[in-house]
């Protein structure tokens, strides 16, 4: 892997965790004392965390293979949804 992937993937998950804390503050301040408070925040983590998984699969785009990269987005989707529910 060179660098200059390396350095675009950092600065992908450094973003997505920043956006990530701080919803979590505004978050907390919002919902502070309801009890469904902790299941939001982990959707939205999971959601940031599969946008970051699939970002890392194009970037490095060892398979080459689109429709693995779009299923693994269909699974995303479908998790954070039923998460939801």
């Amino acid at each position: 892997m060179d660098m200059n992937k390396y350095n675009k993937q950092k600065n992908f998950f450094s973003i997505v965790h920043t956006i990530f804390f701080f919803t979590w503050i505004i978050l907390k301040e919002i919902y502070l004392d309801k009890e469904y408070f902790f299941y939001i925040v982990l959707n939205i983590y999971v959601i940031f965390s599969g946008i970051s998984f699939l970002v890392i699969l194009k970037l490095n785009d060892k398979l080459g293979e689109k429709k693995f990269t779009s299923i693994m987005l269909v699974i995303v989707i479908l998790a954070s949804i039923l998460s939801f529910l």
